[in-house]
This record gives C-alpha cells, structure tokens and sequence, in this order.
C-alpha cells in the first residue's frame, strides 16, 4: 500500500532533509568535528576517574559525573582509549 498523498508531500518538505541545516559550529550547530570539541583523554587514579576530555573531576557537570561514575568500564578504559575511531565505527557498521 502506498503512502498517501499528504505524507508524501509532508516527507518531501525541506525540514524532512537532512542537509537542511549546514553546520555553524560558532553556534554549536554541528554535528562532529567541532572546533570547540574537547579533545579525548580520560585519567583514572585508584580506581576513580579524575579527568575526562581535559577537564578535572571538581569542574565535572551531571553528565560527565554520571559517566565517570556509572558508564566507565575501568577495567577496559585505557585499551577503548587507544582504539582508533575507525576501528570503533567498523565494529559498528558493517561496511562490507
């Protein structure tokens, strides 16, 4: 069954395009490789994650807490940190 008219037409509006906004980093409007994008580091001192993307546990927000606190494999950190981030997106898409 197709879809109707008013769908399609509704699909077809600029909005629905994905290249509708081009990227205006100075506003934060992009979507990877900001230039304002920290770059990755992460440091774990007795058992504790005390920097993450180079800023300090004490300047931490909610987020960067929760993650250090909750989402952090320390056991696997250091070797994730040192995965290239091609390797990272093959194990992810399947490009083949």
């Amino acid at each position: 069954m197709s879809k109707s008219t008013r769908f399609k037409i509704l699909s077809e509006r600029a909005i629905n395009k994905e290249t509708f906004v081009e990227p205006w980093p100075e506003a934060g409007l992009t979507v990877t490789d900001s230039p304002n994008d920290p770059q990755p580091s992460l440091s774990v001192v007795d058992g504790r994650v005390v920097e993450m993307d180079g800023r300090e546990r004490p300047d931490f927000d909610a987020i960067d807490l929760f993650i250090a606190d909750h989402s952090i494999d320390l056991d696997r950190a250091e070797a994730a940190m040192a995965t290239p981030s091609t390797d990272i997106a093959h194990m992810l898409v399947d490009i083949n």
